[in-house]
């Protein structure tokens, strides 16, 4: 089966020699070679790069009463980023992380919201959103997961993904926090860290 090189993180488009075959030139299978090897070249120089990133945020969300919820946008606030690669794949105006590089990625997201001042021993929790929009129009894919406790102690709420992404996939993570019987705001702190792991192309058609 033919063998046919991609990379969608890049326009490099891979053009053989005419023909590489019985009856090339030797000018042909050199251009041919040097392609290809300034291919391998490109690719090698990124593995000590990869995508990704770790930011840090610090935001305001809502406090609603159970079972109601009120979904409010992390890391479109005031937003910390130890390290972004690209250094524009993370919007802080939006809260979205845009994919600029085919692969397969790890994505955590963990939410820590302070136990209330002046607790009553009820009911405290909070949930994570994580929705990842395709660039070629598929259905979104949403992974929600919840976490709770009491209001007297701090809680703690994860999610996670690991799988194939596409340049122009996008990210964005919202939070809720439930309460037995409070409303209100508490200022929350959230990790969002994002790897690149591996490539995710099939090269065999």
């Amino acid at each position: 089966m033919a063998r046919v090189a991609k990379n969608r993180s890049s326009d490099i488009p891979y053009r053989p020699g005419f023909p590489t075959g019985i009856g090339a030139t030797p000018e042909q299978i050199v251009r041919a070679l040097w392609e290809e090897l300034t291919r391998i070249s490109i690719a090698l120089a990124g593995l000590d790069q990869p995508m990704g990133a770790s930011v840090t945020g610090s935001e305001s969300v809502s406090i609603s009463v159970a079972p109601t919820l009120v979904w409010t946008r992390l890391f479109d606030g005031t937003v910390t980023s130890s390290w972004v690669r690209p250094a524009d794949a993370m919007n802080a105006a939006t809260g979205v992380y845009t994919i600029a590089q085919e692969g397969v990625y790890k994505l955590f997201v963990e939410m820590i919201a302070p136990a209330f001042a002046t607790p009553a021993n009820k009911a405290y929790y909070g949930g994570i959103r994580i929705t990842l929009t395709f660039a070629d129009g598929s259905p979104s894919k949403v992974i929600t997961t919840f976490n709770g406790g009491y209001d007297s102690v701090p809680l703690t709420v994860f999610g996670s993904y690991l799988g194939p992404l596409t340049l122009g996939d996008k990210i964005s993570v919202d939070a809720s926090l439930d309460h037995q019987s409070n409303t209100g705001a508490v200022v929350v702190t959230s990790f969002f860290q994002i790897q690149r792991v591996s490539g995710a192309r099939n090269n065999l058609e």
